[in-house]
């Protein structure tokens, strides 16, 4: 999930020498595992209801309501980390792990009771686990942008963009049965590990720099980051100068940047590929393939659902290397049109009585879903905006990701129940007009002077 990709733009420090000690080594290895863990709470959001909200299984009650209340905690977990700008982000993120504790610990009292009680233990448990999700989806990537050496931030993108994967093939694995299989589990170990790595963490040196000035941001960046003087000196500089930019009160709230005309083209930008990688479908997916398949009359929908946990984890380390070689418009251009050509031959498997054929070109879609929107979303966000103005972005089109997601998952069962396999043709005109409105706001900013 789109709410879900990486902020990993300019890099934001200067190179830094060969590692030549363990300190350094160390933390750089805790940078890659909470990036990486940091986003497997989210995928085992995305596919832990997967296989319990078939129409094979009536165990759950609401699924549909269940499966959007992940979405709907996600956002609220946006909106409060734009509450949180007093805080350092790594207090944010601890208090985020604190959420995924209660949430494991409300679906397993969901699980192993019935009725009512189980119905809204369930429903607040994934409430808060999307709460804990859409905090770390609107800070993780900040943070990790400004504390990642340069030689390892396409590893720790790489990273973020696998762990959303890897949490989603797990949730699939510990329901393959159609039971519960300890997948309430998951998001406390997820935590556990998580709290474990974030002490190695260094602080955000725009945060020090914020609260304790020059000569603070200074001392950190030559302990924690080993910058020489002269780094951190002009690594200091540049970024009050950043931060002083357009800007005489300090950074942007979400409100401000919705009223800086200045910032309206960039904005319209992150908002549209925001919201394509919602109107294409990969995300129903993740919730609701194996409805899909056992509807289509597939089987083993289970295990189809399975392989598709598969081939997103495969494709999930190839996005980073992409968008370094490939431009944005191109690779946007690209991956929209494989998803539409992709949804139009699934329709015509399962018009053609071809179910067996069905999981293939889903599959296709689901990677060109990884290569593109969903590894773009995040990343725009946070390249296309000034320093001022990076914290209010994320907040504003995480919010809307998670909102849009909530939508999608609590209309697409009865929508596909309408349609059947017409579906598909609905998500591949949906993905082509995603990718004719993404393209223009693309074009537009490479006209007015920016990345493609």
């Amino acid at each position: 999930m789109s709410p879900l990709g990486s902020a990993f733009g300019e890099p934001l420090l200067p190179r830094a020498p060969p590692p030549g000690d363990c300190s350094r080594r160390l933390r750089q290895a805790a940078i890659l595992a909470f990036g990486t863990l940091s986003t497997v709470q989210l995928g085992l959001g995305v596919g832990s209801l997967n296989n319990l909200c078939s129409d094979a299984s009536s165990s759950l009650p609401w699924c549909p309501v269940l499966v959007a209340a992940f979405g709907l905690g996600g956002l609220l977990g946006s909106v409060l980390s734009a509450r949180c700008d007093r805080l350092a982000r790594k207090a944010v993120l601890l208090l985020s792990r604190l959420l995924l504790l209660a949430s494991s610990l409300l679906l397993a009292g969901g699980f192993f009771t019935s009725g009512l009680p189980s119905g809204l233990l369930l429903l607040t448990g994934r409430g808060l686990l999307g709460a804990a999700s859409g905090i770390a989806t609107a800070v993780t990537p900040l943070h990790l942008a400004e504390v990642s050496p340069a030689e390892i931030r396409s590893v720790a993108s790489a990273a973020q963009s696998a762990g959303v994967a890897i949490g989603i093939l797990l949730a699939q694995l510990a329901t393959l049965g159609g039971r519960e299989g300890g997948v309430y589990l998951l998001p406390a170990l997820c935590a556990a590990l998580e709290l474990t790595v974030l002490p190695l963490l260094p602080e955000s040196p725009t945060h020090v720099l914020r609260r304790s000035g020059s000569a603070a941001a200074l001392s950190h960046l030559m302990t924690h980051l080993h910058l020489s003087r002269a780094g951190a000196a002009a690594h200091t500089e540049a970024l009050r100068s950043e931060l002083a930019e357009q800007s005489g009160e300090g950074p942007f709230s979400p409100r401000e940047l919705l009223s800086a005309r200045s910032l309206r083209r960039e904005l319209l930008l992150a908002a549209a590929v925001a919201l394509s990688a919602q109107l294409c479908g990969c995300d129903c997916l993740f919730y609701y393939s194996t409805l899909v398949f056992t509807r289509s009359g597939l089987s083993h929908p289970r295990a189809a659902t399975a392989c598709l946990g598969v081939v997103n984890l495969a494709a999930a380390p190839l996005a980073g290397p992409l968008r370094s070689r490939v431009p944005r418009r191109t690779l946007l251009l690209l991956t929209w049109a494989g998803m539409s050509a992709s949804y139009a031959a699934a329709a015509v498997a399962a018009m053609a009585g071809g179910k067996s054929l069905l999981a293939a070109p889903l599959a296709c879609a689901l990677v060109c879903y990884a290569l593109g929107p969903g590894s773009l979303g995040g990343f725009l966000a946070a390249s296309l905006f000034p320093m001022y103005a990076k914290d209010a972005a994320m907040t504003l089109t995480v919010a809307l990701n998670w909102a849009a997601t909530s939508a999608t998952a609590l209309a697409f069962p009865a929508l596909h129940g309408l349609l059947g396999a017409h579906t598909f043709l609905a998500l591949a005109a949906l993905s082509a007009l995603s990718g004719a409105a993404g393209d223009r706001f693309v074009t537009g900013s490479a006209k007015s002077g920016g990345e493609t």
